[in-house]
């Protein structure tokens, strides 16, 4: 039994009842958006997403390892490019990136180099093991 009573949908050609127990997702015009789509095993969606971020995440801290190691002067760049956008676009940066805006920042310090490599290497840890999915079962 729903909590919600039936509701009327329509559009311009129809009205139709729609049971509002009904998992799917009804649009504005009263169509089932989810036809033709295979259902999901609850928590597997969160599961593949949170596999593919893990894998950005690897990505991106493995292209700043590689920089660290044979290119320092594009973590330099990359940088400089960040320290030159408005200050909008700056807290998008920011926000949107802030394991690898520490870690740029922590590079741009004036600590011993191994000093900074392993502060570094620790965030690339916390990070990753942050992003690590979780069990949904």
């Amino acid at each position: 039994m729903s909590l919600y009573p039936d509701v009327l949908l329509c559009d311009l050609m129809t009205c139709k009842e729609v049971d509002m127990s009904y998992s799917g997702h009804i649009g504005r015009s009263g169509l089932d958006l989810t036809d033709g789509v295979p259902p999901v095993a609850e928590g597997q969606g969160a599961t593949v997403f949170g596999w593919v971020l893990l894998a950005v995440v690897v990505l991106v801290w493995t292209g700043f390892g590689i920089a660290m190691w044979a290119a320092p002067g594009v973590l330099v760049d990359i940088w400089e490019w960040v320290g030159g956008l408005s200050i909008a676009f700056k807290m998008v940066v920011w926000v949107l990136g802030l394991p690898w805006m520490l870690g740029l920042a922590i590079w741009q310090g004036a600590w011993p180099e191994m000093v900074r490599v392993a502060l570094v290497a620790g965030l690339a840890v916390v990070s990753v093991c942050t992003f690590y999915p979780k069990r949904t079962d």
